[in-house]
């Protein structure tokens, strides 16, 4: 039997190791959060180019993580990495949205379904924030068409009911959207009401000048 200080020793070492990649974990983690949330503003800019840039650059250091991390499965699926997968796929489904391509999948982005999930939910909260944009400068039919795909989103999520244990903080994200969806409906109509409003009162106006 080896000596208890060489079994302590062996373990401490380990832990100690652990706890160096945890921290680069962190500090990776970190970095990737500032890229995609950099990304999802130059999206709403209209700088979808410099958008791509900054979304490739947050897969390279992704893809850092998932092979520092790969002896180390615990800190791999832990909490510790769920916001950062969470950002990541929200960031990356709202890109491909406004670039009207195919929404990635979570086995596409090489991420756990639960944060997955939980980005697709934020997602619904950029589109309010581009539909509101859309609405300010009178692009109407670009609003509706943002607005359509937001619903779905919100319908598709919610078929998954499931406990919480399997898909943390989703329920209470999509109870979120559905306020969301909601207020943005009514502005969108209120919208849709004043535009046809206006049209009605510069063709009367116009009518009426031809009379005169």
């Amino acid at each position: 039997m080896p000596p208890l200080n060489a079994v302590l020793k062996e373990a401490f070492k380990e832990l100690q190791e652990k706890d160096r990649v945890r921290e680069e974990l962190i500090r990776l983690s970190r970095d990737i959060g500032r890229l995609v949330r950099s990304s999802i503003n130059l999206v709403h800019q209209g700088k979808e180019k410099d958008a791509h840039k900054l979304l490739n650059e947050a897969k390279e250091l992704l893809d850092r993580i998932r092979n520092i991390a790969i002896n180390y499965p615990d800190l791999m699926y832990s909490g510790l990495l769920f916001m950062v997968y969470q950002e990541f796929a929200e960031a990356m489904i709202f890109s491909s949205i406004v670039s009207s391509q195919d929404i990635p999948s979570h086995k596409e982005l090489g991420i756990p379904v639960a944060p997955y999930l939980n980005g697709v939910a934020d997602v619904i909260g950029e589109l309010r924030r581009m539909i509101l944009d859309k609405i300010r400068i009178d692009k109407l039919d670009e609003a509706i068409k943002l607005f359509k795909i937001m619903e779905d989103l919100y319908l598709a999520l919610r078929e998954f009911d499931f406990p919480d244990a399997l898909t943390p903080g989703l329920r209470r994200r999509c109870d979120i959207a559905r306020h969301v969806v909601e207020s943005t409906r009514t502005e969108l109509l209120n919208a849709t009401l004043n535009k046809r409003l206006h049209d009605l009162m510069v063709r009367l106006l116009e009518s009426l000048k031809e009379k005169v």
